[in-house]
């Protein structure tokens, strides 16, 4: 068995939520192409979450449980928290892109981030759209709405955190709401 650590772990994710965030960046474009307006902003915000929150869930929860069976093997050490670590660790840069937006909006970084963090943050793209339009400029924004924007950054790691964990204590809510029927 090869001995998984928290930062290989956390390079994995890393490298999955690099692929959806270009699935969701094509669903968002693609929805909003055929029904521009409110009802596709919702709609595309549900696929994104979707996306964003259970893909990662699965992966982690599927390393969880993984995991369970090395710390029985005394492979390696028990650590509940390994997902929440990776998932933070992975997803550092998204939570970085937020730090900048905050200080774009202090007025430290180039108002021209703005254009950028939509498309750096595709998951919450319509969300985004709502929260701050391309009608206004950073400074008409208020402060409250890119610290909404910022915040759901932290969903896809905490997403990973409890897949971890649930997975790691063989929690499956597919099992509890939907049993197998016994022949």
């Amino acid at each position: 068995m090869k001995k998984t650590t928290v930062l290989s772990t956390a390079l994995q994710i890393f490298l999955r939520f690099l692929g959806y965030h270009i699935m969701c960046l094509v669903v968002s474009f693609s929805i909003l192409a055929f029904c521009p307006g409110v009802s596709g902003a919702y709609i595309a915000q549900g696929f994104n979450l979707g996306i964003i929150i259970m893909l990662p869930y699965m992966l982690a929860y599927k390393l969880g449980n993984d995991d369970i069976n090395r710390v029985k093997n005394e492979v390696i050490k028990e650590d509940r928290f390994r997902g929440f670590k990776s998932g933070f660790i992975a997803y550092i840069p998204a939570l970085l892109i937020g730090v900048v937006m905050i200080l774009a909006k202090l007025g430290v970084v180039p108002e021209i981030f703005l254009a950028y963090y939509r498309i750096l943050e595709a998951p919450f793209l319509p969300l985004n759209q709502a929260l701050m339009p391309t009608v206004f400029t950073l400074n008409e924004i208020p402060m409250s709405d890119v610290l909404i924007s910022v915040s759901v950054l932290v969903l896809p790691p905490l997403s990973v955190g409890a897949g971890y964990l649930f997975g790691y204590e063989d929690i499956s809510f597919a099992d509890t709401y939907f049993p197998k029927k016994k022949k």
